[in-house]
């Protein structure tokens, strides 16, 4: 499928609803010290339940070895035993036996009504989940249906101010690798086994690698032609992870948060097959503590869902549309970003969604999230919201565009970035 400049627009009070009282409940003197800086770790594997690593050998779900998953986060793959409030990693869905979806929570609370991952039978697909640790630094899995292995590798955490961090600069997403055209890279499909490196400092809004400690960056396989994975790394040796999976003629996208190299560069490594590879910057972290926002997380929470709020699926021949709004908008002098796993569901066209702030008037040549007729997919998403005062928006206001056809959007609130102090 080409990716091509979007041409619907969709407005979503992103997280307004039922999300309004969250920022208003940040404690008064939350601002003053450095909670919710970032710091990447060497991206690790910490969770295989096809070799019991993290958990007992066997597949999640109610016919495998367990419906529920406790993974210990904390102490394991970089993240400390304490200082860390929220962990960042992608998580990967192997030989599942059924249509089912996988949640990812704080271990210890209710299971909320909320997926981190979809997938079909026999698919392996990966997303990338960000969610506030638990009781004992934990979080939970859950399937639902049949079974499936599961594997996370961890790449990042957020601190509670007594670990010095990076600070978030979000970013109209902007497309700094594309493969077919030559941007980024030579203008030839990465081959099996290959590699190359990026220079993701000093272009499409990152500053000098000198500030820079990782970027967010959303990274799309092309039209693979064969079963294969990428990953994506600072620099030394390749780690033993997956940062994005796909498989022949299907066009698949993942955020990645990956470090920088002292040089500001980072690493792409094909598996098998040959693919097209598009990155679209969407932030970067600050390494200096001179700019940027902190991030809170939050229990994560169904903000949006076009199946059960107004029952419209967001098409190419509707116009701008809103779900309704349960409790106060969003104390926009604070939340500045919104971090959200958005899914596209009953899709019934080849498309793609394209997320970020509604008050930018220039459609960005960017997409969050790709699918294929009949496929539900979902993809982490951090996006600027719409200041307030801007003229025909609402507070905190962010825009969805859908290419072509009908598709139902979800999205569930995982945290939201506010001004640093």
């Amino acid at each position: 499928m080409k990716i091509v400049r979007p041409r619907r627009l969709v407005a979503i009070a992103a997280a307004a609803a039922c999300f309004g009282a969250l920022a208003s409940a940040v404690p008064a003197g939350a601002r003053a010290n450095t909670a919710g800086e970032y710091v990447a770790v060497a991206p690790t594997r910490i969770l295989d339940t096809r070799v019991g690593n993290g958990a007992p050998i066997g597949p999640i779900g109610p016919t495998g070895r367990s419906t529920f998953v406790d993974l210990q986060v904390t102490g394991r793959g970089g993240i400390p035993t304490s200082g860390a409030v929220a962990v960042v990693m992608n998580v990967t869905v192997a030989s599942p036996t059924v249509e089912s979806y996988l949640s990812v929570w704080p271990t210890g609370e209710d299971r909320p009504v909320v997926s981190s991952l979809n997938f079909v039978p026999t698919q392996t697909v990966p997303n990338l989940v960000t969610v506030k640790l638990g009781a004992g630094g934990k979080v939970s899995f859950f399937n639902p249906l049949g079974n499936a292995d599961v594997l996370a590798d961890v790449v990042g955490f957020y601190d509670d101010a007594s670990i010095t961090g990076g600070w978030y600069n979000p970013l109209t997403p902007s497309r700094s690798l594309d493969t077919r055209s030559g941007i980024g890279a030579p203008a030839s499909p990465l081959g099996a086994g290959g590699s190359l490196t990026l220079q993701v400092t000093g272009r499409n809004g990152v500053p000098a690698a000198a500030q820079v400690s990782a970027v967010a960056i959303n990274v799309t396989a092309v039209e693979p032609t064969g079963t294969g994975f990428v990953t994506v790394w600072p620099s030394g040796d390749k780690p033993n992870v997956s940062n994005l999976n796909f498989v022949a003629g299907r066009t698949i996208a993942n955020l990645v948060i990956v470090g920088v190299s002292s040089t500001g560069t980072i690493n792409f490594f094909n598996e098998a097959g040959n693919t097209n590879l598009i990155g679209d910057v969407v932030g970067w972290f600050d390494k200096t503590g001179s700019t940027g926002l902190v991030f809170t997380p939050v229990s994560p929470v169904r903000a949006v869902d076009t199946r059960t709020g107004n029952g419209a699926p967001i098409g190419s021949d509707q116009g701008p549309w809103a779900p309704p709004v349960v409790g106060a908008h969003l104390d926009t002098a604070k939340v500045k970003a919104i971090v959200m796993n958005v899914t596209a569901t009953e899709t019934t066209a080849d498309s793609y969604f394209t997320v970020y702030p509604a008050n930018v008037t220039t459609r960005p040549d960017a997409s969050n999230l790709n699918w294929k007729a009949g496929q539900t997919v979902p993809n982490l998403v951090m996006s600027p919201v719409s200041p307030t005062g801007v003229a025909g928006t609402d507070p905190g206001l962010t825009a969805v565009y859908n290419f072509r056809g009908q598709a139902h959007l979800v999205m569930d609130v995982v945290g939201y970035f506010s001004t640093a102090p």
